[in-house]
């Protein structure tokens, strides 16, 4: 029953339902506005350039379709209606998925995505059986580690002569520019040392002409 197909006109009159919701008119993986893509895996609503990534990921992380163009299955209808794109964002969230528009394999390689993956399946089988399966609405139970424990922290390497540290701003000394002289100090300073020498040569040629005269009176 989870794989036969639903007529084109249940289809469409399912999306067009669930693409009015406000939650489902903003791309999972992007800012981008109105998706029409959708991983039927992860019951979310994608655009066109994150279907294409999501598509690289390989099947068995996501299956991605269109709401539009491609037959969608009785199972896979059923993972749209119960997810959503506000379901999965809060249970990511919860997990300590900040931001969601993070590279893709990371996203949907991660233990979270593995946990929310299985229990969508789960209640989509319950469904499908005619079991009473949880709300799409319940609130996602606590987190039991964070969303990143699953990747091993980047270890910088120990520092070596060839690679001595850079110093930092505070410690760079900036040379203090010199003050240029102001120009009317400059000619007060030129004019007293003109006055100054032309007294200095004065006194000179007073002392010179006494000198003189004492030699032609033969005093000296």
């Amino acid at each position: 029953m989870a794989d036969v197909p639903v007529p084109k006109e249940e289809r469409d009159r399912v999306f067009r339902k669930l693409l009015a919701k406000a939650d489902n008119r903003t791309c999972f993986d992007c800012p981008q506005r109105k998706p029409i893509w959708a991983s039927s895996t992860f019951g979310v609503f994608i655009c066109l350039d994150c279907a294409g990534g999501q598509r690289r990921l390989g099947t068995h992380l996501t299956f991605v379709r269109s709401v539009d163009m491609d037959t969608w299955t009785r199972g896979q209808l059923e993972a749209m209606k119960r997810g959503g794109n506000g379901r999965a964002r809060d249970f990511f969230r919860a997990h300590g998925a900040r931001d969601l528009h993070i590279r893709q394999d990371t996203k949907y390689a991660s233990s979270t995505a593995r946990q929310y993956r299985d229990r969508l399946a789960k209640e989509v089988q319950q469904a499908l059986q005619g079991g009473a399966a949880p709300s799409p609405l319940a609130t996602p139970e606590l987190p039991k580690k964070s969303f990143f424990e699953d990747f091993e922290p980047m270890e910088m390497p120990p520092r070596t002569q060839s690679s001595p540290a850079l110093a930092t701003p505070a410690a760079v000394k900036m040379p203090v520019p010199r003050a240029e002289p102001d120009a009317a100090q400059f000619r007060v300073r030129s004019a007293a040392q003109m006055k100054q020498a032309r007294a200095a040569s004065g006194r000179l040629s007073a002392a010179g002409l006494s000198a003189a005269g004492l030699s032609a009176a033969g005093l000296s």
